[in-house]
This record gives C-alpha cells, structure tokens and sequence, in this order.
C-alpha cells in the first residue's frame, strides 16, 4: 500500500514538472507586460534580462500565457504563479 502511494507520487511530481516550455516570443510578450502593468518605457536591455531570469526561473508555457493576460501585477505575480485560468 505505502509502495502504490510512493509511487503514484513519483508519478504526479514528474507529469506536474513536464510542461510545455515557452516560446522565445511569449517570454518576450511575459516581460513587455510586466513592462506595461509597472508603467516602465519600453527597454530592450531590461526585456533580455526579463526573459533570461523567466528561463532560469522555469517560467512554464501556462505561466507565460497566464501573465501575458494579467490585468495588475498582483495578478502576474501571484494567480499566474500557477498559471491557473481567471474564472
């Protein structure tokens, strides 16, 4: 019983960790929105750190999609940590 448990959550952690990773265009988008939603003048130079840090952070497909829809930061930041869909 306990060995079924253990692995049906191996098995939840590695389907939960197998997203669909980003497009370079969506993580742009990502950070041009966050731009928007912080009232900042577009910058290149801040969007290539902004998507550099959403890759080494795993920013999933999902999360991205998610974010570039927020209407606040508040909704960037912490709703679309799971990239969950507005209701």
């Amino acid at each position: 019983m306990i060995a079924r448990l253990g692995l049906l959550l191996v098995v939840a952690i590695a389907a939960s960790s197998c997203s669909d990773p980003p497009t370079d265009e969506e993580l742009t988008a990502m950070c041009k929105r966050l731009a928007e939603l912080r009232g900042e003048e577009p910058d290149a130079a801040a969007a290539k750190q902004c998507v550099a840090a959403a890759r080494a952070e795993g920013v999933s497909r999902r999360q991205a999609l998610c974010r570039i829809q927020a209407i606040n930061t508040q909704e960037y930041w912490n709703r679309c940590r799971t990239g969950a869909p507005r209701e």
